[in-house]
């Protein structure tokens, strides 16, 4: 019979344990630049038709000059607004074939 003072150690792999490491700091990196890094200010001009649009953008409107202008009074509607109309019946849970008499009197 034989009497074990003590269990061999196995062998301890490093490899898995520095790659956990290695994830875990790459990820506190990660997340420190994408959340808390300020980004440096980059000097850019704009494009030219955006720079077209500010100068139109500043440009003053009144609408009473072209109201009052005669080119505008020269035009002619072809078209007429829509009328209201009642959509439906009055009672939509009455059959169909029973008509809503009015009163007599």
């Amino acid at each position: 019979m034989a009497i074990f003072v003590g269990e061999e150690r196995g062998k301890m792999f490093w490899l898995p344990i520095v790659l956990t490491v290695g994830v875990v700091i790459l990820i506190f990196v990660g997340a420190y630049y994408l959340f808390f890094k300020q980004p440096q200010l980059l000097d850019l001009t704009a494009p030219t038709q955006v720079q077209k649009l500010t100068t139109i953008s500043k440009i003053n409107y009144d609408p009473s000059t072209v109201i009052n202008s005669p080119a505008f009074r020269m035009l002619t509607q072809y078209n007429q607004l829509p009328s209201a109309s009642t959509a439906g019946r009055p009672n939509p849970f009455l059959p169909s074939f029973i008509q809503i008499l009015p009163p007599s009197h």
